[in-house]
């Protein structure tokens, strides 16, 4: 899944920022420390938001294979009874 792999990036890239700045070869880094902590604060913040977006896919595709079985039974049985049943509707899509 998409959101997958970007939520993989985001980590990877927080994980890069974090190690640039224990880095002793990096000129920059005690000048750079709080900037590059913050930023990884808000990939944090990503990385939530995105794993949050994932689970309610999850939930959605879970909610509407559901669905399609309570839309989709009555019409089974339909077809595969003698007589069909007094309050069924048929609905053409």
């Amino acid at each position: 899944m998409v959101l997958e792999a970007n939520s993989d990036v985001i980590t990877s890239l927080r994980r890069f920022y974090e190690r640039l700045i224990e880095n002793t070869d990096f000129p920059l880094r005690t000048a750079c420390r709080e900037d590059v902590l913050s930023f990884a604060t808000q990939l944090d913040d990503m990385i939530y938001d995105s794993k949050m977006q994932i689970t309610r896919a999850k939930v959605l595709v879970r909610i509407t294979e559901d669905r399609k079985t309570l839309v989709v039974q009555p019409f089974l049985n339909y077809l595969f009874s003698a007589s069909p049943p007094t309050n069924f509707m048929l609905i053409c899509f």
